[in-house]
């Protein structure tokens, strides 16, 4: 094969990785409407109205558990004075800290098939939601869970919003990179100093 076949073959298939990457982003519904029961709700740190959002759906739904990974049991301590908690709600504790959407995903799915829940609701930030979305789904490939998604728009954040989705592709490269590095060694890349810095290096280096 010529080289410049093999300059085509990859243009053509990278192309065509970067279309389907922005059109799942771009054709994600960043918001559903929860109704029914809940059998496991997720909410991933961040901005303060990710979990304001998943304490009021607390009021409103049916749902049996709820676990913010990678939250301290001092963090757990204060939502549970800041919010109201009904007594039907189980808290799953946050079995460690986290360092990235990836290894948050990570204990969500390991805590998906441990309590095997059927139907989960991830709550995030809208531009942060279709890669929460992927990861999660990754890690519950087989356990029948369904996976739903609510974003929550972050009021008074100064990125545009396109910067923001741009970005949010960008790492999910980065994500996927830790993905393929957890299923190859069985550890996340926060444990291995050097890979993660080169992750971290080549973020920077292409986000806007």
């Amino acid at each position: 094969m010529s080289l410049a076949r093999v300059r085509y073959f990859f243009l053509s298939t990278l192309g065509l990785l970067l279309l389907a990457e922005g059109l799942y982003f771009f054709l994600l519904p960043r918001a559903c409407t929860p109704e029914g029961k809940i059998d496991l709700l997720v909410v991933f740190q961040g901005s303060p109205q990710r979990t304001r959002n998943a304490y009021q759906l607390m009021q409103r739904l049916k749902i049996d558990n709820f676990i913010t990974p990678g939250a301290t049991q001092s963090v757990l301590q204060s939502y549970a004075l800041r919010y109201s908690v009904p007594d039907t709600v189980r808290i799953l504790p946050a079995s460690q800290r986290t360092h990235s959407t990836f290894e948050d995903a990570l204990l969500a799915g390991q805590a998906i098939r441990h309590n095997k829940v059927n139907r989960v609701l991830l709550i995030t930030s809208d531009y942060h939601l279709p890669r929460s979305l992927l990861l999660l789904r990754l890690q519950t490939i087989g356990s029948g869970a369904e996976i739903l998604g609510l974003g929550v728009s972050s009021d008074g954040d100064p990125i545009p919003r396109y910067k923001r989705n741009i970005n949010e592709m960008i790492k999910t490269w980065g994500s996927l990179l830790q993905l393929c590095y957890y299923r190859c060694t069985g550890r996340p890349v926060s444990s291995a100093s050097k890979f993660g810095r080169i992750v971290d290096q080549l973020e920077r280096h292409l986000l806007l």
